[in-house]
């Protein structure tokens, strides 16, 4: 007969697999495994009848993308194979880039192939980073460029790093011949000598500004700050405009990043460590002090008086009252604060959103942090609003929820830190699937929806997590994501396919105190209809 694969199926009555030998489904594709190997099938009709011949050829199976896995073979070498188990060629290694894009390892070299197997870019170099703004830097003999998604090197392997990329640009470094040492070659014997020299280009590979400066970094401000010799800095557009150039003289170098230049006068006494701030124009934007910490277009410094400071790139105070000012997070825009040994927080601007009055803060977003006073807990927003209740303990989130504890009292909360569930039995862990909520305890396990409604209790049964959209309960695959769609499964004697209620049906699971049993022969030829 032809049987129909629906959304629920059951894997260990249609296929005769144990929960324990299904490792991974996603997207109809089952990986399963079988004294330490591995095999595949798909979920369709056409390949039924050969699920009773896995022969479990991989030692691994590695990812599944756009119907292509990536397997480890006996012999430790890789191969890139579609669903219907069909070599498309082999490698001692692949990895997957992006774009159907992979990259390939054979005779300790790197190329690039399509998913077709066609070599992109040949198989020549050491090494072959991830793409990034459509290209990747890739290695040879100890020298970097970077190719594009064609395979077209468009920044030859010329040099020796590449790094900062910004707005299309990209400062390199590359070895050049230092004059000054060559010089005194034929006098004193010595080889040529090279120095690092820093330049930039785009990312078409044309030279905007050539490398010849000791140093180079992006400023606040969207142009280049180059150092010279001497310590002398030239600010540049990029072009290579020179805009401005300034000089730091008699002061030793201790920090230089996003246009900020931190230097300490020279001196023999160590004692004398005041630093002092410098702008990209050369400007001394503060008076000396302690500089530590440089970020986008502030500074954190501090003082005589053990305390910190948050200025901006124009020497502007914006805050000087706490004892400690840390930068967190660039994508949080956060700095934690410290005052007499309790925490808080304020913004970039120095606004402060949670007052220095708390044992810790965890930070969960941008926008909810979890407060710990000395024994309780909260949540609290943005606005520096305390928006749950108060309790013993808050975990840290997962999927948007987090466990809590008051004292015989236990729970979930979302991030709003609205209560989804809570009652009296300890709770080992929890795990969000989808719009479901499984929850461990001790001996047993529950599941709840999203906005705490049980679905079911006293689980004593087999579950397991297949993916993010399935679970695995006594060898039925359910899809979660669609639970009002019954389990089907099949009468073979009369061919017709029957469904039962989803809840009702993972209630036929659960425990049963009365009789001591699971009701758990859902899929058999002789099962009964669950009521």
């Amino acid at each position: 007969m032809n049987i129909k694969i629906y959304n629920h199926i059951s894997l260990k009555d249609t296929f005769k697999l144990t929960d324990d030998e299904v490792v991974s489904v996603k997207d109809n594709i089952v990986v399963v495994k079988k004294n330490n190997k591995f095999d595949f099938f798909t979920l369709n009709s056409k390949n039924l009848s050969k699920q009773e011949n896995l022969s479990y050829p991989y030692k691994q199976i590695e990812s599944f993308i756009n119907d292509l896995a990536i397997v480890k073979n006996e012999d430790e070498t890789k191969s890139l194979v579609t669903t219907d188990h069909i070599e498309i060629t082999r490698y001692n290694s692949i990895v997957y880039l992006e774009d159907g894009l992979y990259k390939v390892k054979k005779d300790n070299k790197w190329g690039i192939i399509d998913k077709s197997g066609n070599i992109i870019l040949q198989i020549n170099f050491s090494k072959i980073n991830e793409f990034s703004h459509g290209v990747c830097i890739i290695e040879q003999g100890g020298l970097k460029g970077m190719v594009d998604k064609q395979g077209k090197i468009v920044i030859p392997v010329y040099y020796e790093d590449i790094s900062d990329v910004k707005d299309g640009k990209v400062i390199i470094t590359q070895f050049i011949k230092d004059k000054t040492l060559n010089s005194l070659k034929s006098k004193f014997g010595r080889k040529e000598s090279l120095k690092q020299k820093k330049g930039l280009i785009d990312i078409s590979g044309k030279v905007l500004i050539e490398p010849k400066y000791i140093d180079m970094f992006f400023t606040y401000d969207n142009h280049i700050l180059a150092e010279a010799k001497n310590q002398k800095f030239i600010k540049m557009d990029y072009a290579g405009k020179v805009l401005n150039k300034f000089s730091l003289g008699n002061y030793v170098i201790y920090n230089k990043q996003n246009g900020f230049v931190v230097a300490r006068k020279e001196s023999f006494f160590p004692t004398h460590l005041k630093r002092s701030v410098f702008d990209s124009n050369g400007n001394k934007i503060f008076k000396d002090n302690y500089a530590s910490e440089l970020f986008e277009n502030k500074v954190i410094i501090g003082d005589d008086k053990r305390k910190n400071y948050l200025i901006d790139n124009a020497g502007k105070i914006i805050s000087k009252k706490y004892d400690l000012i840390a930068n967190l997070n660039h994508n949080l825009q956060l700095l934690l604060v410290e005052n007499d040994h309790k925490l808080g927080l304020i913004d970039y601007n120095g606004k402060e959103i949670i007052k220095p009055h708390y044992k810790d803060i965890m930070i969960i977003n941008k926008n909810v942090y979890v407060v710990f006073n000395y024994g309780t807990s909260s949540l609290f927003n943005r606005s520096g609003m305390r928006i749950s209740n108060e309790y013993d303990y808050i975990s840290y989130f997962n999927n948007g929820v987090a466990l809590f504890r008051n004292g015989s009292e236990y729970g979930l909360i979302d991030i709003n830190g609205n209560e989804i569930f809570n009652c009296y039995e300890p709770i080992d862990s929890y795990y969000k699937l989808g719009n479901l909520i499984i929850i461990y305890y001790k001996d047993r396990l529950d599941i709840i929806s999203i906005n705490g409604e049980i679905i079911v209790e006293n689980i004593r049964q087999s579950v397991q997590i297949v993916n993010d959209e399935q679970l695995l309960v006594n060898g039925c695959l359910i899809n979660i994501n669609d639970i009002k769609i019954m389990p089907i499964y099949c009468d073979i004697e009369t061919d017709i396919f029957k469904a039962t209620d989803f809840t009702s049906w993972l209630k036929a699971l659960a425990y049963d105190a009365e009789h001591q049993k699971i009701i758990n022969n859902l899929g058999q030829k002789t099962k009964k209809k669950i009521k």
